[in-house]
């Protein structure tokens, strides 16, 4: 339930947070073109950095949320009209610099949304017996269930198809250490956290 609810609190909670922050972002300034040029570079950094920078712990990750939804309410203060707005239409004065940007404002959702998302998987421990193996409702994705060294079921919702395929149910043993894609099963090294990708980008660095 906790992947679930933190996957909502990136999607929605970012996006009601950058919207409380377009103010803060010099309104009158918002329809010039250097201000333009300038998140253009920002949301182009963002991306490149997303896909760049490993996860190794949970501070990171909520440090990247941060700046992304920095990053998000600067993209959406150069789309919404807001007060103290320039009376040309913005992609008249700017052309092609907003084009541009309105792509972003999903593009950066959506990375945000992926990265989080992949970051649990990477932060799971592992270590205990595959016992099962299913389909996952969502999207027909492969999942085992493992029955953990301290009693304790882990449900791990899409695997990679090695793991999907070679382990005996209720005798292999997959170990895997926290934020990391890469484990052991019945002392064979493996992956286990297969590649992400969002949108046409990717994959995330391990």
């Amino acid at each position: 339930m906790l992947p679930v609810f933190l996957d909502l609190l990136t999607f929605f909670g970012t996006f009601l947070i950058a919207g409380m922050l377009i103010p803060k972002f010099a309104p009158d300034k918002a329809y010039h073109g250097q201000f333009f040029a300038g998140v253009l570079v920002l949301a182009l950094a963002f991306e490149i950095f997303a896909f760049k920078i490993p996860f190794r712990s949970a501070w990171l990750e909520l440090l990247y949320v941060l700046i992304g939804t920095a990053v998000l309410a600067a993209v959406l203060c150069t789309i919404v009209v807001v007060e103290g707005k320039s009376s040309q239409p913005p992609c008249r004065e700017m052309g092609c610099l907003f084009v541009l940007l309105i792509p972003f404002f999903p593009i950066v959702s959506f990375t945000m949304l992926g990265r989080v998302h992949h970051a649990q998987k990477l932060a799971e421990r592992i270590d205990g017996i595959v016992w099962l193996k299913y389909r996952s409702s969502n999207h027909n994705i492969r999942s085992i269930a493992v029955h953990q060294a301290d009693g304790s079921i882990l449900k791990i919702e899409g695997v990679d198809e090695e793991i999907w395929n070679e382990p005996s149910l209720e005798k292999s043993r997959l170990k895997k250490v926290e934020w990391s894609a890469k484990g052991q099963l019945d002392g064979k090294d493996v992956r286990i956290v297969p590649k992400a990708y969002v949108i046409f980008f990717g994959p995330f660095e391990d």
